[in-house]
């Protein structure tokens, strides 16, 4: 602010400055551990009177404050998405395992070998894999983290604590519960196999059935995830989305299924993979829930990262205003604009600005207890045009007379609708007004707000101060001229705060960039490994195809069928389930405004077509190019 002063607090008395009715604020500034600070903040916040506040970067309403809470809860969002889509990994790479080996215990027991041998020899195999992969993702996670230090150097301190033990300790240590959940039955299904297997394949034993499994183990990983996240809103919105996706899949496949029965298909290769899919509907639903899953994260993910990044892009635009002038008379603002016009600077919107109290609500007194903005001086203005940064949410502009226009926001903290009446008290008189119109306000928008807009006029009676905001270079000269030619305005700099801002953002969003690329990768391998499953039993139709006189062109493009049909269908389940998270995520957590986004509906399922059937059809390349495969044919 100019002009500007700073004085001793010993020496202030003396200057006779202070007087009654002069403004003051009075700010702390604490240093701490976070264990300290946290444990002050639970301590000072029950004792803070009404005029009081405690601000950290938790709480903090500024643009800055705002955008690394988003950060964070970005970041959390891409945890908990690393973790859902690690266990779904797990779960699915470890069935697997164990049923490429039930033809391997079936054996050994027929050469008696002994239950607590096949026990010996199972964990010790699963206790070498998971030891393999904690080293081998501690050292990945190592590389990722000194590439996210890099980034963000510019906006950390020159010194970091050691890291400690703590993050090695909580990946090995989730690594080893996810793999005994969702491993548990079927590493207990492979010591049950039976010894009939090596003549009949359909031995399989009985125990622990789905239907009492998965609830059981779902409510565990449900549970150990709020006890991680602290029951944070973000969770139940994805788990919102995932049950969505499960119920309207589970009624598209099965329509879908019924629908191709229908279907009269000419081409001979789509015709064998609709055949294929229908005549396992239980392991084509599981494929289907498993893609559909496995899509709707990463649209999650991908979505909200450009939402985050447009916001914070539409925090800063180029052309955004860097100066703002205070406390201008009635009679300055023409000299002020001509002033601006002459050095080729064009201000936005002139203000007028009175400080009042609201101390009535529809006739009664308001509790200053009930919200902050009812314990001090609000500022008031009077518009003809709606600012455009300010969109209705109920009501009609303009505000007529003995109306005003006001922030949604507060009205929902006093309990306040249109046609409520608002007591304002200024210095001069007590006057009242009925809300027309409710506005959403966005404080985050570096430009000026106002709780209370009223129609032109409407504040003549009240003493007032104009407010204007422009941009210009930073030119010494100039202001120095300005500070001149009006001595008694204030001039606020805010150009480096948002320089400030720019940075900040700037490095996050890299570093946010990083973990959309790790997560879009853990999807892309749990996409591999899903196919990967089903290949097996593939490959024994594709050997009855090929005695039958099949040819590789015809296995070849029935593959690719079969993998666009189920990457189609599960495009679509995944876009369900990703609008319902989107709404509970970008409403209820993140503050952004939603609204249907129908890229979503086009782009998921020709992209769950495109990267299934690139994925599916080589492996199934590799599968018809196999010689094993054609000598099965010769011994046919």
């Amino acid at each position: 602010m100019a002009p500007r002063l700073l004085i001793n607090l010993a020496d202030a008395a003396k200057t006779g400055a202070i007087q009654p009715g002069s403004r003051l604020t009075w700010r702390y500034k604490f240093l701490g551990n976070p264990e300290a600070l946290a444990r002050y903040d639970r301590w000072i916040e029950p004792q803070l009177k009404t005029d009081q506040r405690w601000i950290s970067v938790d709480n903090s309403e500024d643009a800055l404050g705002r955008s690394m809470q988003r950060a964070q809860q970005f970041l959390l969002l891409s945890a908990l998405l690393t973790l859902m889509l690690a266990i779904a990994a797990v779960a699915v790479a470890m069935s697997h395992y164990c049923r490429s080996r039930y033809d391997l215990v079936a054996v050994l027991k027929t050469l008696g070998a002994t239950q607590g041998a096949l026990q010996r020899l199972i964990i010790g195999q699963w206790l070498a894999v998971l030891l393999l992969a904690a080293i081998a993702g501690g050292l990945v996670g190592q590389g990722v983290e000194a590439m996210l230090m890099a980034m963000l150097k510019p906006v950390l301190p020159a010194s970091l604590p050691a890291a400690s033990l703590w993050p090695w300790s909580w990946a090995v240590g989730s690594l080893f519960v996810i793999s005994l959940l969702v491993g548990l039955r079927p590493y207990r299904l492979l010591l049950a196999t039976q010894p009939l297997r090596v003549l009949r394949r359909d031995a399989v034993a009985s125990l622990w059935p789905l239907k009492i499994y998965i609830p059981l183990m779902s409510g565990v990983v449900v549970a150990l995830l709020a006890l991680l996240v602290g029951g944070s809103k973000m969770l139940w919105a994805l788990l919102a989305g995932v049950v969505v996706l499960a119920a309207l899949l589970a009624l598209l496949g099965w329509g879908t299924l019924l629908l191709l029965r229908r279907l009269v298909v000419r081409n001979l290769a789509l015709r064998l993979a609709i055949n294929r899919l229908l005549r396992q509907p239980g392991m084509t639903l599981s494929q289907l829930a498993a893609f559909s899953f496995s899509f709707m994260l990463l649209a999650l993910l991908l979505v909200m990262r450009g939402d985050l990044l447009d916001r914070w892009q539409q925090q800063l635009p180029a052309d955004s205003p860097n100066f703002f002038l205070l406390n201008m008379t009635a009679d300055q603002v023409p000299q002020v604009r001509d002033f601006l016009q002459s050095h080729q600077i064009r201000p936005e919107t002139f203000y007028p600005i009175a400080r009042v109290r609201l101390t009535g609500l529809n006739g009664k007194p308001a509790d200053p207890e009930r919200d902050n903005a009812l314990n001090r001086e609000l500022n008031l203005t009077a518009l003809a045009e709606r600012p455009d940064h300010n969109p209705l949410v109920a009501g009609s502009w303009p505000p007529g007379a003995g109306e005003v226009s006001m922030e949604v926001e507060l009205a929902d903290r006093l309990g306040l609708k249109l046609g409520d009446t608002l007591t304002f008290e200024g210095d001069t008189q007590t006057f009242s007004a009925r809300i027309s119109s409710l506005r959403k306000v966005d404080w985050e928008s570096l430009k000026p707000n106002f709780f209370f807009i009223f129609p032109p006029g409407a504040l003549d009676s009240q003493p007032q101060t104009w407010l204007t905001s422009f941009r210009m270079a930073s030119d010494p000269a100039l202001l120095a001229a300005l500070n001149r030619a009006f001595p008694t305005l204030s001039l606020l700099d805010i150009g480096g705060i948002m320089r400030q801002v720019g940075q900040v953002l700037t490095q996050v969003s890299q570093a946010l960039e990083i973990m959309v690329v790790l997560v879009t990768a853990c999807g892309i391998l749990l996409l591999l490994a899903q196919i990967q499953v089903g290949m097996r039993q593939r490959r024994q139709e594709l050997v009855v195809y090929r005695t039958l006189g099949a040819g590789r062109r015809l296995l070849r493009t029935t593959l690719w069928c079969e993998f666009a049909l189920l990457g189609v269908v599960s495009g679509v389940a995944a876009a369900i389930g990703a609008e319902a998270a989107l709404w509970g995520l970008q409403r209820k957590i993140f503050d952004f405004p939603w609204q249907p986004d129908w890229t979503l509906w086009l782009a998921l399922p020709l992209c769950g077509a495109l990267l299934l059937s690139l994925c599916g059809g080589w492996l199934g390349i590799r599968l018809l190019k196999g010689k094993a495969l054609f000598r099965k044919f010769d011994a046919a």
